[in-house]
């Protein structure tokens, strides 16, 4: 017999152990489905980095146990103050309210809740802002079954995109004061979990291809899918999908045995390298060759972090564990709970985290995995703005204070924030001002104390600020420091990071022992570490290379021999095509992007990871140049003419109609100016 709902409990437990040995319930009867079985996935509650908490749970106000309705409690209540953000309904479902998913930046909540109209159940997307007008969209058409549990829910960080899975595809909106508007369908995933991108313009999602399930990546952009690996077989279950803001960074559960070595299901981070997809089964040091049934995989903003259920290898009682980047080979427990946890959720910055414990109710319970600061030296060049690299997983309301660490020392420059405004030494900052910059005005090297104030809590750390005048280098030194007797017409190429510490070149000198040759190679000076590296020692380049490329960041470098395209990596970028070894490429400032000449001057374009394809209309090409995004490309014909495109839908147009006999491009540019 189904008991009535009772009344919300909201005890919040914070806690800076990282174990919940002793927790008090966030709420009474949470998520009672969410304690059956891993198939209850979409039940999992959502953190704010204010530590805030939403979550699906039985209406208090019905007498009806299936009525569920959606809640947030804010992170200061230490009573029974929660907000309802959907009232639960009547409903012969298993209950009204199925997934709730937050929009962070917009502080909107979307759900997907049943509802009665008349004699009819409606299945519907509802959709809450903290401001402006709530919005619905009814979903029963595109759910032919009816059943609210094949639907799942994505959405962007600014809530500008909602994404869902229902029996007749994949459905993307953009979301607007105007309400829904379809952006695309795509009639191949039927059902399962699915993650978006912070911006709403890429997609993760898993399908059934060739009796395998398959993980699948898609620019909403560029309307363009890239299959990135098989996750299992046909019959795995939910792989729970959750990805990074700029999705570079994907988790998953997979019981694939190349993945997870045959002991069943284990957690998977893939993380977007220069030319592949590198995948590493997290969990696997925590089983040990012993099957542990990892699931439920959630993870921060910034891809660093990563939390997770699993069977403890003692007990087989269900934990909560954590991964992070920085410490790779270690796995934390955070619970030593009587009974199995579930449905982990961590907040964006990585910091709280809720999860269920199951029992006689299910009870909810948060966690406080602790305040944490990361501040970079700064090595900055007279006359030129820096930017102080700033990671904190601090609440928004914190502020930031920066201090000379040593009396009577002082900054000879400025200090500027986000919006261009001076910063005082000792003035609280607050954290939406960052991040900051700095131009030094004379040669120096300064302590400073970065302090980020968390309500009670205060943590410092400190960095050094180095300013040095621009400096002249010899790059074509030998790996032992000496010149070498070469003319300039010995260098065929040369190419610089945003920064001028990183600098590629192509030579007929042998700078290295290994460059035995006598055709061109490629060279890697790094004037930071002051080391020399040969590209093109292998035999596989036997031919002379005459063009190379480095992205803005350092990342990546490109470069062409035996007409093909490389990259520092080693990978071909392109097997179909000769590519032209004297037209420089152009690259964007990641790397992902890269736009190049064929023999024949056609255009050719790759992007994040995508196969290579042909720009149409793009004939006697002469010089390419990308912006620093990507997302604009320009071009000069043989006749000197100026042409660009959007590389996500190419269309080349005339730039400047009125100019022809044009013979140089800048290989990047701002996407103002070029």
């Amino acid at each position: 017999m189904l008991r009535p709902a009772t009344a919300l409990a909201v005890l919040l437990f914070v806690s800076a152990s990282l174990t919940a040995d002793v927790s008090k319930p966030l709420t009474d009867g949470i998520m009672t489905k969410g304690a059956a079985q891993c198939g209850d996935y979409w039940m999992t509650p959502r953190v704010a980095d204010d530590g805030s908490v939403s979550f699906i749970a039985p209406d208090p106000a019905s007498e009806w146990p299936n009525a569920w309705g959606a809640y947030r409690l804010p992170a200061s209540s230490g009573d029974a103050a929660y907000d309802t953000l959907f009232s639960g309904t009547a409903i012969f479902f298993s209950a009204s309210c199925y997934e709730l998913v937050h929009a962070p930046a917009a502080n909107a909540h979307i759900v997907t809740q049943t509802i009665n109209q008349a004699t009819t159940i409606t299945l519907q997307l509802k959709y809450k802002a903290a401001h402006g007008a709530d919005r619905t969209k009814n979903l029963t058409e595109l759910n032919t079954l009816g059943a609210p549990a094949q639907v799942r829910l994505a959405c962007a960080a600014d809530a500008s995109h909602i994404a869902a899975t229902t029996t007749t595809g994949l459905h993307v909106w953009k979301v607007d004061d105007n309400g829904f508007s379809d952006l695309t369908t795509l009639p191949d995933p039927k059902r399962g979990s699915i993650a978006l991108s912070a911006d709403g313009n890429q997609l993760v999602f898993s399908t059934i291809r060739d009796n395998e399930r398959k993980l699948v990546f898609h620019d909403l952009t560029a309307n363009t899918s890239q299959e990135l690996l098989t996750i299992g077989a046909s019959s795995a279950l939910d792989p729970q999908l959750a990805c990074s803001a700029d999705a570079a960074t994907i988790v998953l559960r997979s019981n694939r045995g190349a993945l997870t070595d045959g002991t069943g299901y284990h957690i998977v981070r893939l993380t977007r390298g220069v030319s592949a997809w590198l995948p590493q089964a997290i969990s696997l040091p925590l089983g040990n060759g012993n099957a542990i049934d990892a699931a439920e995989p959630s993870l921060s903003a910034d891809g660093q972090t990563v939390i997770f259920t699993a069977r403890a290898p003692s007990s087989g009682i269900r934990q909560v564990y954590l991964w992070r980047a920085d410490t790779p080979d270690a796995l934390t427990p955070l619970t030593d709970a009587a009974t199995d946890c579930r449905v982990p959720a961590l907040s964006p910055s990585g910091r709280f985290l809720a999860f269920a414990i199951t029992g006689n109710p299910t009870q909810l319970h948060t966690l406080d995995l602790g305040l944490s600061l990361n501040v970079q030296d700064v090595a900055a060049t007279i006359g030129k703005p820096a930017t102080l690299i700033l990671k904190t997983n601090a609440r928004p309301t914190a502020t930031l204070t920066l201090a000379t660490a040593e009396d009577g020392a002082s900054l000879q420059g400025t200090l500027l924030d986000a919006n261009g405004n001076p910063v005082a030494f000792g003035v609280p900052l607050a954290l939406d001002q960052l991040p900051l910059t700095v131009t030094a005005n004379a040669a120096q090297t300064l302590s400073l104390t970065a302090t980020v104030t968390d309500g009670d809590e205060t943590l410092s750390q400190t960095f050094t600020l180095t300013a040095t005048p621009a400096r002249l280098a010899c790059l074509s030194l030998t790996a032992v420091g000496t010149p070498t007797t070469t003319k300039a017409s010995d260098y065929t190429a040369l190419d610089a990071s945003d920064d001028g510490n990183v600098i590629v070149f192509a030579t007929t000198a042998s700078l290295q022992p290994d460059d035995t040759g006598i055709v061109s190679d490629i060279y890697r000076r790094d004037l930071t570490t002051n080391t020399l590296t040969l590209l093109t020692g292998s035999t596989d380049f036997s031919k002379e290379t005459l063009t190379c490329a480095i992205a803005g960041d350092a990342s990546r470098i490109v470069f062409v021999c035996n007409g093909r395209l490389h990259d520092d990596s080693g990978a071909i970028l392109d097997t179909d095509t000769d590519v032209s070894a004297t037209i420089q490429p152009a690259l964007s400032h990641d790397g992902a992007t890269i736009a190049y000449a064929s023999t024949s001057g056609a255009l050719r374009l790759i992007a994040n990871g995508q196969p290579p394809v042909t720009l149409p209309d793009t004939a006697a090409v002469t010089a390419v140049a990308l912006s620093d995004d990507g997302a604009l490309l320009a071009f000069l014909q043989h006749d000197g003419e100026l042409w660009a495109t959007a590389t996500a839908t190419p269309a080349p147009f005339r730039l400047a109609p009125d100019l022809t006999g044009l013979s140089c491009l800048s290989p990047t540019f701002n996407g103002a100016t070029a």
